[in-house]
């Protein structure tokens, strides 16, 4: 501990170097995200003395003791990483300015203790803080954690239970009917590759009195351009499609006209409701 001390101590005379004017913007946290996010976090909750973090509705504060390092202009970043998948654990990247222009970042992560926070930023602000970036800061809110924790574990096991239906759906009716209607469209591997498991398969609509069980997905991090929604009937042994592949749609399966029209109907609400 007595490193990061002077880690943070150089933090606090470097700063007082690289004192330029603040920032103009004045970026916070709305109520769902500050309910989320905000709060205590620390290398030992238990000690009061311990280096923490301190994130409020307007401002990231990295103390110990009494030295302080603030950012504000703070923001909320969940898709920190673009369209490239997020490494595993990751929560949110909170995103702020220290004096000069500076960036202050507090990368939230998730284990199996539960979600704590690393710092990061400008190369500047990473050398002044020293050995704090390497520093973990846990959660100091036990209820929050314990919630973390409960969703991490619901997830593994919807990812589990999606894992083996995607599984048995591919060898079963529905993959069988699907392939067989994708024909030119399967040459899009991503189209293909959902052929055990559309999302949310299990809904079910009427067409002029038929039963078809609904789904819908699309390309990852490309949605909006790359989608489709698909009816099976298992009791036909059939499935008709409407796919967009680069904004351009087209019909799969050869659906009947009362069926385009409700393929037409489902994928404007899927895909483009309230845009």
């Amino acid at each position: 501990m007595r490193a990061a001390s002077r880690g943070f101590a150089g933090a606090v005379a470097a700063f007082a170097v690289l004192s330029f004017a603040p920032s103009v913007a004045l970026g916070q946290l709305d109520a769902d995200a500050l309910k989320t996010y905000g709060g205590r976090y620390a290398v030992d909750c238990a000690n009061p003395a311990s280096p923490h973090i301190d994130v409020t509705a307007t401002a990231l504060n990295v103390e110990q003791g009494t030295r302080r390092m603030t950012g504000t202009n703070l923001q909320s970043a969940v898709s920190y990483f673009g369209n490239s998948e997020p490494p595993k654990g990751f929560m949110v990247a909170l995103l702020s300015e220290v004096r000069g222009g500076l960036e202050l970042t507090g990368m939230m992560w998730t284990d199996r203790q539960g979600p704590y926070i690393k710092l990061d930023g400008s190369p500047k602000v990473r050398a002044a803080l020293g050995a704090l970036v390497d520093a973990h800061f846990h959660d100091c809110n036990p209820a929050r954690a314990q919630r973390v924790l409960g969703q991490q574990a619901n997830d593994a096991a919807d990812s589990k239970r999606d894992a083996a239906l995607r599984r048995q759906n591919e060898k079963g009716e529905f993959g069988t009917a699907y392939r067989r209607a994708l024909g030119p469209l399967a040459r899009q591997p991503w189209l293909a590759e959902i052929a055990g498991y559309p999302e949310s398969l299990d809904k079910t609509v009427q067409v002029q009195g038929a039963s078809y069980r609904f789904g819908q997905a699309c390309k990852p991090h490309d949605c909006y351009d790359n989608n489709m929604v698909v009816l099976h009937a298992p009791s036909q042994g059939v499935v008709y499609g409407k796919a967009v592949v680069a904004l351009r749609p087209s019909y799969f399966g050869a659906p009947p006209p009362a069926v385009q029209r409700e393929l037409d109907r489902l994928w404007l609400a899927t895909f483009r409701q309230g845009r």
